[in-house]
């Protein structure tokens, strides 16, 4: 019976050690989630100083290290929910926001844009950083031309209408005042136009007024006439010297979005930049990524090219290319988040990173990137 009970005594301390040598292994279990990852500097990029852009691969990969500001961000999530990250590189906006959807990664890893269309679609954790839309332009590009021949051309037809108008019955007064005025329609339509063009300046009406039974009228008539083709003429000579000298100041430099009126605009596939420079109707050119971009304006492939303000910045300070200037201005603002397809884990995302907020981690990042 004690042997007995020594054996129960001896299985049960072996058992309960084995419990407390497997607690950790259960307590301390690392969570795998797929990170798809695109890059924008300075929240997520290949090494900056290895790895200019002009040099990037533009090849999907696994298991890639990266930088930036998102990335520190997420190693301090990472270690804080005991996550284990395998990274997912790509390079179109479009279809990481798509296998995101689709749940073929688990979040979303760069400076996202938070908007009610993808807020549809996929679950955004609480904001970490705001921001804004901002233009980079090609210094050799000038105003798109938006005054038009159509204006010149709308202005002499509406002349040749008021004149025309005002011949007619003209033609037809001086036909019964002037025996010798031309029988025949054409030309005497003709005479009557090219009087009336001369009345504008002189002021005086062709018709001889001494023929007419009621001269009063006739002389009311012949005054105003002439106050209309003062006011007319000035009118004219007003509107054509406004259009050209608004022709001759638009061949000035890009300093707005208006500016860039018909101008070649480059925008990442599937940015917040395309979706609104695509409700207004400008000349969009797609482009797959950001460094892409960047060189398509240097180049003057584009004329400008839109995206988040701090990553051109920092593009622009890391590098700099005298063919490329930002516009002042931000003309979109917006804030930046993290992404998942599962709302309680977007929920224990969000529960952190109010906590870096509060305790100024998330501040400190920021100096750290952008020095503000």
């Amino acid at each position: 019976m004690k042997y007995n009970k020594s054996i129960y005594h001896w299985l049960t301390c072996v058992g309960v050690i084995l419990i407390l040598m497997c607690i950790p292994q259960w307590l301390y279990a690392q969570t795998k989630v797929k990170a798809g990852v695109f890059l924008g500097m300075p929240f997520v990029t290949e090494n900056p100083a290895e790895l200019p852009w002009a040099f990037v691969e533009e090849v999907d990969g696994k298991g890639i290290p990266f930088h930036g500001m998102a990335i520190d961000l997420w190693m301090v999530l990472q270690n804080r929910m005991n996550l284990q990250t395998e990274y997912y590189r790509y390079t179109n906006l479009n279809q990481l926001i798509q296998d995101l959807e689709d749940e073929k990664i688990d979040v979303i890893l760069t400076n996202l844009t938070v908007n009610y269309e993808r807020a549809q679609r996929i679950k955004f954790t609480f904001p970490w950083y705001e921001g804004g839309l901002r233009i980079a332009v090609n210094t050799n590009v000038q105003k798109s031309h938006s005054i038009t021949w159509g204006r010149y051309i709308f202005f002499a037809l509406l002349f040749l209408a008021v004149m025309s108008g005002l011949s007619i019955p003209l033609m037809f007064v001086r036909k019964k005042i002037e025996p010798e005025f031309p029988k025949h329609i054409l030309e005497g339509f003709s005479i009557t136009f090219k009087d009336l063009i001369s009345a504008l300046k002189s002021g005086k009406l062709p018709i001889n007024v001494s023929a007419l039974k009621i001269r009063w009228i006739w002389n009311i008539i012949i005054a105003l006439w002439g106050l209309v083709g003062v006011g007319f003429i000035a009118y004219i000579t007003s509107t054509i010297t406004t259009i050209m000298t608004a022709s001759v100041l638009s061949q000035t430099a890009i300093e707005s979005l208006h500016d860039l009126g018909n101008s070649r605009i480059g925008v990442v596939k599937g940015s917040i930049g395309e979706m609104i420079l695509d409700a207004g109707g400008y000349n969009l050119v797609h482009i797959d990524t950001v460094p892409g971009g960047w060189n398509a304006v240097g180049k003057q492939e584009i004329d400008a090219f839109v995206y988040d303000a701090p990553v051109l910045e920092y593009a622009d300070n890391m590098f700099p290319n005298r063919n490329i200037r930002l516009l002042d201005g931000l003309f979109h603002r917006e804030r930046y988040a993290f992404a998942t397809h599962d709302i309680d884990f977007a929920d224990r995302l969000s529960t952190e990173l109010i906590k870096l907020y509060e305790d100024g981690t998330l501040d400190k990042l920021r100096f750290i990137y952008v020095g503000q």
